[in-house]
Order: C-alpha cells, then sequence, then structure tokens
C-alpha cells in the first residue's frame, strides 16, 4: 500500500484520541477495509459534523476526488456495524441498486453510494482512550 497522511483528532467530549489515516493506494471497499483492521482498525466512521469537517479539510489539502469511509448497507451500517446516527449524503436522485459502499465526495463533501468494487484511496482510523487527571489542589 502507499502513502499513508494522519491527523489527529481530540474530541474532550467522548475522552477519546482519535487518529485518522489517509492511504492514497487505491482499493476496492473489501480490500480498504481488511487493510484498515490489519493495520490501523477499521474503516473511518464520521460521527458527527465536527469529525466530517476535519474530513473534509483532509481530501481537500490531498486533493482525492472520492475517499472510501467506513458506511455500507443494508442497512446502512458503518463497518464496525454500529448505527449510523449522522449522515451527510449528497441529494441527487441516484438509481443507487448494487452501490452498497459509500465514499465522500470531494468536490462537495458530501457521502455518495459506489459499487464497493471501485478502487478509490480510503480513510481507516484508531481511537485511543485519554486518561485524564484531574487535580483540586
Amino acid at each position: 500500500f502507499g502513502p499513508l497522511t494522519s491527523v489527529n483528532f481530540i474530541f474532550h467530549t467522548f475522552s477519546f484520541k482519535k487518529t485518522l489515516y489517509v492511504v492514497e493506494t487505491s482499493s476496492s471497499w473489501e480490500d480498504a477495509l481488511a487493510h484498515c483492521r490489519a493495520n490501523h482498525s477499521e474503516l473511518a466512521m464520521i460521527r458527527s459534523s465536527a469529525e466530517n469537517s476535519e474530513v473534509t479539510s483532509l481530501v481537500d489539502s490531498l486533493g482525492l476526488v472520492f475517499v472510501w469511509i467506513g458506511l455500507y448497507r443494508e442497512p446502512w451500517r458503518w463497518s464496525d456495524n454500529t448505527s449510523v446516527h449522522f449522515t451527510n449524503w449528497k441529494s441527487v436522485g441516484l438509481v443507487i441498486t448494487n452501490r452498497h459502499c459509500a465514499a465522500e465526495e470531494a468536490s462537495d463533501h458530501l457521502w455518495i453510494p459506489l459499487f464497493c468494487e471501485a478502487l478509490l484511496p480510503f480513510f481507516c482510523y484508531t481511537a485511543v482512550l485519554i486518561n485524564e487527571t484531574r487535580s483540586d489542589g
């Protein structure tokens, strides 16, 4: 696999440090998932508008067109099988038959369903619990 680019997200409300990796080597969604699980943890799950903004800025800085994220269906779920509560779908009236994997489209930073066999760069992430020690003295 090709070069990795990373950016750290720290969300204090959840006490996690989330590191996002972009793998610029094009892969199918399933191969991307296998790579992430073998090396980093999971395909990226975007769970809030704040996380989506960070992903957007990273996509912009790298000049990518489409990038796999960890969303698939039926029904739409994250790759770790958790429910989807935040979405950022592009509404274009697409026929989505057999398009079961989602990618971020760089031109407008919206999500789009694609054929899982398409070859795209992808996001992986790790999340580590932050041990916050507070002192009152």
